[in-house]
């Protein structure tokens, strides 16, 4: 019975990271009398033989965050609402690629429950210093271009 105090309605679902090679677990806390335990329920490989890749920077939602809007009145009274997932999860890995012999940085956002990926995108010829970070509805990146395709005079 004390157990069911302390713990809230909807479990909480955890996550851990292996750097290199790039990989993601998703686990969930389980109650077993007055102890915890955790039961992995996803494992996802973001890297392969073909594609070696390691994770550079990973970013989730503050847990302090208050969203001001959850949408936004369109001029003919319409309600555009945000895609805001609690669970989202950012992660940007670096890779270099066997054809190209070129450094790779590839953004994949995962929702932490289902174990998903929601979006991805390869960024080419891209390598560190890096930057990521996840607010409301929208996810912010930096990274440097390592050889432009387009050099400007």
């Amino acid at each position: 019975r004390e157990t069911s105090r302390l713990a809230p309605r909807t479990w909480p679902f955890l996550y851990a990271l292996t750097t290199q090679p790039a990989s993601v677990t998703g686990y969930k806390l389980v109650s077993s009398g007055s102890t915890f335990t955790t039961k992995q329920i996803w494992h996802m490989h973001l890297s392969s033989d073909d594609y070696p890749q390691r994770i550079l920077r990973a970013a989730a939602h503050p847990s302090n965050e208050h969203v001001h809007s959850i949408g936004r009145i369109l001029g003919d009274r319409n309600v555009m609402y945000k895609y805001i997932n609690p669970n989202l999860l950012a992660v940007m890995t670096e890779g270099v690629s066997a054809m190209e012999g070129h450094s790779i940085i590839s953004m994949y956002l995962i929702d932490t429950v289902a174990g998903q990926i929601i979006h991805s995108v390869v960024h080419r010829k891209a390598a560190e210093p890096t930057s990521l970070v996840v607010s409301e509805n929208w996810v912010l990146t930096e990274m440097h271009t390592v050889q432009p395709d387009n050099v400007f005079p």
